[in-house]
């Protein structure tokens, strides 16, 4: 992983928010100890209060004031008209991207607060992310009652059939948050041992196909 920061502005205001935001959360903080993966619920809590935040408004300004990270937008929102949008709302940005981005840090932190060991690796794919010409996506569409006596068929390239490990199984029925139901029940689960398995990119700033 490049080790160069790209956006100082925004690697040193996305710090400052992460603060802000411990402090409103410090009243949920036993609840992150004990359940980290509820932190996703808390921020969609207080997403309101979180999009006021000067830390907040400032992240969203820094965004908007940078083309690559336009294109990003542009590429990745579009309007009910389907267009793209190049100055999305600070509601919306902070929903799809910084949202995610507090959300994966308090849970591998497991607390609030600041810890740059933590902080740096995901800013790091944070900007990797938003400064990519294009979209990387891994689809799996896992095969039920397939079987084969062999772990992997390439059918073309980026196209393949393989065996699924024990723990992707066990992520389509275990539950993942609470109140939210699990994919499949075990017993459905149990029928599952390979998967279709495609990779490809969208390169950003072509034409939407939704």
């Amino acid at each position: 992983m490049r080790s160069k920061i790209l956006n100082q502005k925004l690697y040193e205001k996305i710090k400052l928010l992460i603060i802000a935001v411990s402090e409103i959360l410090l009243e949920s903080k036993k609840i992150i100890l004990e359940h980290p993966h509820e932190i996703g619920f808390l921020l969609i809590d207080h997403g309101k209060e979180i999009t006021e935040l000067p830390e907040a408004k400032a992240c969203a300004k820094i965004m908007l004031s940078d083309a690559a990270i336009r294109r990003e937008f542009a590429s990745r929102l579009s309007d009910e008209a389907r267009k793209p949008i190049e100055k999305p709302a600070i509601g919306l940005i902070y929903e799809v991207y910084l949202r995610q981005f507090l959300s994966q840090y308090f849970r591998t932190l497991k607390d609030v607060g600041f810890d740059q060991d933590v902080f740096n690796p995901f800013y790091m794919k944070f900007e990797e992310y938003l400064y990519s010409d294009s979209l990387k996506y891994h689809v799996l569409s896992p095969l039920a009652g397939f079987k084969s006596g062999v772990d992997v068929i390439e059918l073309e390239k980026d196209l393949k059939i393989r065996r699924m490990s024990k723990e992707e199984i066990d992520k389509l029925w275990k539950p993942r948050d609470a109140f939210i139901p699990p994919i499949l029940h075990s017993m459905d689960a149990s029928a599952l041992k390979y998967t279709l398995e495609a990779s490809f990119s969208y390169r950003k700033g072509s034409p939407l196909d939704r």
